[in-house]
Parts: structure tokens; sequence; C-alpha cells
């Protein structure tokens, strides 16, 4: 029983992670959007940034994507972690799968 138990919190975790992968595959996705929007928008044009629920004028643009940079760097190096968080689950599944199916 209890390497039942181990194996269905593996699973769980498994899910978990395969969850906060896709939602920081997401996020990442999005960033790189808008740093390149932010990148090619006419530097005559307005800017806004949406604060709560209202969008306020970006002054400096260059702050703006170095923040967005980043956060997208952290959001990079979360998905490399989750990513070998991922490939040790994957392995240790495999491994109680086996025992399972020799028994």
């Amino acid at each position: 029983m209890v390497e039942q138990q181990k194996f269905q919190m593996l699973v769980q975790e498994l899910q978990i992670v395969a969850q906060q992968s896709a939602t920081l595959r997401s996020q990442e996705s999005e960033l790189e959007s808008t740093i390149e929007l932010v990148t090619n928008q006419d530097a005559q044009m307005g800017l806004y940034r949406q604060s709560g629920v209202i969008l306020a004028e970006v002054a400096d643009r260059e702050s703006l994507l170095v923040e967005l940079k980043s956060s997208k760097d952290k959001i990079s190096k979360a998905l490399s972690q989750l990513s070998k968080r991922d490939s040790e689950l994957r392995q240790n599944y495999e491994k109680l799968a086996k025992e399972f199916e020799g028994k």
C-alpha cells in the first residue's frame, strides 16, 4: 500500500509540474509578444501600461523593456527548473511502474 501511495503522489506531482509548466510557457510567450510590440512600436506613439483597472502612460520605454526582459528571464529559469524536476519525476515514475509490473 505504501508503494501505491508513493506512485499516486508521484503522478499528482507530475500533473502539478505539467500544469505549472504550461502556465509559465503561456506567460513567457505573452512576454515575448509584449517585448516585440514595445520594441517595434513607433516611439512617437504613446505606450500604456495597465495598473489595476486604469491605463497609465509609460514615460520610459527602456526601463519598461528592461523590466519585461527581466520577468521573461525569471520565467525561463523557472521553466528550466521545472523541466529538470519533470525529468526526475518521470524517471521515478518509470522505476515505480516497472516495480509494479514485476509484482
